[in-house]
């Protein structure tokens, strides 16, 4: 179960890091069918102007195509029976438009670097920054892949509407010997960039990455309660950081933050910007986090019934300290990394914390069958 957490808590860092929708974007129209294996996924860009001559020329040789239009790069994703590919790569060049088959590892966001380029001076001190850190074990270079090709990958079907939207996976490798599947849960515009969450789909651990057209990514990757921080090192290279030890040395378990409500109307923004010369934004912090397993939270049934005869069920489920004292401690530590970074400030707020707790999400352990009351809760039948 994950109880909601409305922190009230106060965040104030520069725009650089904004984690919050600041703008809307118009619905794509899809026309067409949806891939198949007899179909091409096929990404072009530097396209003719929607409606023009050039444009409908060259969607006309498509066989007017499912596409799908990025709104960051301005790209569009067409779905071509093999029959038209020539047709289409032919027109293509005759505009100037660049065409370029989605291969199966279209979406892997990063992609290992079999030689990194030569370091400037700021990446190696970046670098040792990092590993200098006891809880870091290891660190990976990756590369990503051209901005339209990130972008359908966050973004695929971002504007379908309905419960069966696809959730399309991710697969990131986060060391030189395991590769994850992470399947998206949301994806929202944020300050120019685009804010992707969702979950890894062998543990339901969470996973948020945070992506710019420029190139540019960063997030945090959470497996086997081992975290891994996703570092832009600039000039295109990005960095995996395991910090396997993290969660054990400060004893923390699964809790995400959710920033919304960006404002530069706050004292603490002000103030800040006075300080630095820098503009600062204030927003509030949701907070979603696991809870402990407890055998005294259960679902038992009641001499109750209902109109079919069968008992109700009663569940019984109290949060434990220890899951409030999760919840304030990432925070705290949130905060004291902002701090080491000149990034910003974390007003916590207790009261909130502790007193203004609403919960949903994914209950555990009430389906579990077997033959035993000691061992499960409903039978074979």
């Amino acid at each position: 179960m994950l109880p909601i957490h409305r922190t009230g808590t106060t965040l104030s860092m520069r725009s650089a890091l904004a984690v919050t929708v600041s703008s809307l974007f118009i619905l794509s129209n899809f026309v067409g069918a949806e891939p198949n294996q007899s179909t091409v996924e096929a990404l072009l860009s530097n396209l003719p102007a929607p409606g023009s001559a050039a444009y409908r020329t060259l969607y006309e040789t498509a066989d007017r195509p499912h596409r799908e239009v990025l709104d960051m790069t301005k790209a569009e994703v067409w779905i071509i029976a093999p029959e038209r590919m020539e047709a289409v790569i032919a027109a293509a060049t005759r505009a100037g438009v660049k065409f370029t088959k989605l291969e199966a590892a279209w979406n892997r966001p990063f992609a290992p670097m079999v030689r990194p380029p030569a370091m400037s001076a700021k990446q190696r001190t970046m670098m040792h920054g990092a590993m200098e850190s006891k809880a870091v074990v290891g660190m990976r270079m990756m590369e990503l892949p051209p901005p339209s090709v990130a972008e359908y990958a966050l973004t695929k079907g971002m504007h379908d509407a309905g419960p069966n939207a696809p959730q399309p996976e991710l697969v990131i490798p986060i060391s030189e010997d395991k590769t994850i599947a992470v399947r998206r849960t949301s994806v929202a515009p944020v300050a120019g960039g685009y804010a992707w969450h969702g979950v890894v789909k062998e543990t339901g651990e969470p996973v948020t990455l945070l992506w710019w057209p420029s190139g540019k990514m960063s997030g945090s990757i959470t497996y086997h309660n081992h975290i891994y921080s996703v570092h832009n090192m600039g000039a295109g290279m990005h960095a995996i950081v395991a910090d396997r030890e993290f969660s054990i040395q400060h004893g923390l378990y699964g809790c995400s933050l959710q920033c919304s409500r960006k404002t530069d109307d706050h004292d603490m923004a002000r103030f800040l910007s006075s300080q630095s010369g820098r503009p600062h934004f204030h927003y509030d912090i949701t907070v979603r986090s696991e809870m402990l397993p407890s055998a005294r939270n259960r679902v038992v049934l009641t001499a109750e019934r209902n109109r079919w005869g069968l008992q109700r069920p009663s569940a019984h489920c109290v949060i434990d300290a220890r899951d409030f004292q999760n919840v304030e401690q990432t925070l705290r530590i949130f905060g004291e990394t902002l701090i080491r970074l000149g990034r910003g400030r974390v007003r916590v707020n207790n009261d909130r914390i502790y007193k203004d707790v609403w919960g949903q999400g994914h209950t555990l352990g009430t389906t579990r069958m077997g033959t035993s009351r000691d061992e499960s809760v409903v039978d074979g039948e």
